[in-house]
């Protein structure tokens, strides 16, 4: 059930920074053995002279390498700590100007389809929207190992006044927040292969996903049908296991006074199209 996926290499790590696998191989070659030519790179990484030196060529132009004029040209990869920082930096850059240039678009107004969700991270950064959006409530219901990707973000949320309510199912601490262990949780867990990560915001936008070691799959909508629906089942199922939790510790206890000490109240309507649905 651990979200973790295997260690890329060195080459696959570069070509994900837009390095091109011939650009990769010759950089490594050269953080091995620096001061070397285009031919002797060529030969250590196998690949053809001519495309061997079109690549130094670019990784030059990029400033990932350095080269050095003599009777037979010499090259120096740039540190690796150099190389990250120039790409960050160029990597902010690009974002920041894209967001200018998208925010100048007209987007719908409205948009109640609901879409399929694929990949761990796509999952995650959608979570992190939607409760960044999140103005008034907030009701995740999760495995604890998905908490733990998305905890800065809910704290975010309780410091910004939100009414943040968590299922789970090991114990799991957050302050400002009510947060209920559901008492079948390790039952619960053992029952899937793969870690549950749901939510919805203000009864407007919900996510469901199960997120795997190998595929990851949800889906996402900002239909007010399916998120107010969506909204009083997860509130239930706080409700329900905060009550259950309450009768296990006290066997004896009132229904009466188990509603009364229950935290997880049913939640008013944020959203004014679903208050009429």
């Amino acid at each position: 059930m651990a979200l973790r996926r295997p260690e890329p290499t060195a080459t696959q790590t570069l070509c994900e920074l837009g390095f091109t696998g011939l650009e990769a191989l010759a950089y490594i070659s050269l953080l091995r053995a620096p001061g070397a030519t285009g031919y002797a790179i060529a030969r250590a990484i196998g690949k053809p002279v001519a495309n061997t030196y079109k690549a130094l060529e670019s990784l030059e132009q990029r400033g990932a390498v350095s080269a050095e004029d003599g009777a037979a040209r010499s090259y120096r990869a740039v540190p690796v700590g150099e190389l990250l920082s120039v790409i960050s930096r160029e990597f902010a850059s690009r974002t920041a100007q894209a967001d200018k240039a998208l925010a100048r678009l007209d987007f719908a107004i409205e948009d109640d389809r609901v879409y399929r969700l694929t990949g761990r991270e796509a999952i995650l950064e959608r979570m992190r929207s939607l409760i960044a959006s999140a103005r008034s409530v907030l009701v995740v219901d999760a495995f604890p190992e998905a908490l733990t990707a998305i905890t800065e973000m809910l704290r975010e949320a309780v410091k910004r006044g939100l009414t943040v309510r968590i299922k789970t199912y090991a114990p799991f601490e957050l302050r400002g927040a009510t947060v209920v262990t559901s008492p079948s949780g390790d039952a619960v867990m053992r029952r899937w292969d793969g870690t549950w990560l749901n939510a919805v915001a203000d009864d407007t936008e919900c996510l469901i996903s199960l997120l795997g070691d190998r595929e990851s799959h949800g889906m996402w909508t900002r239909n007010h049908y399916f998120s107010l629906v969506y909204q009083a089942a997860l509130s239930s199922e706080v409700a329900l296991a905060e009550l259950q939790s309450l009768a296990a510790s006290r066997p004896k206890i009132s229904l009466s006074e188990a509603l009364a000490k229950c935290r997880s109240l049913p939640l008013k309507l944020t959203n004014r199209k679903a208050a009429r649905l």
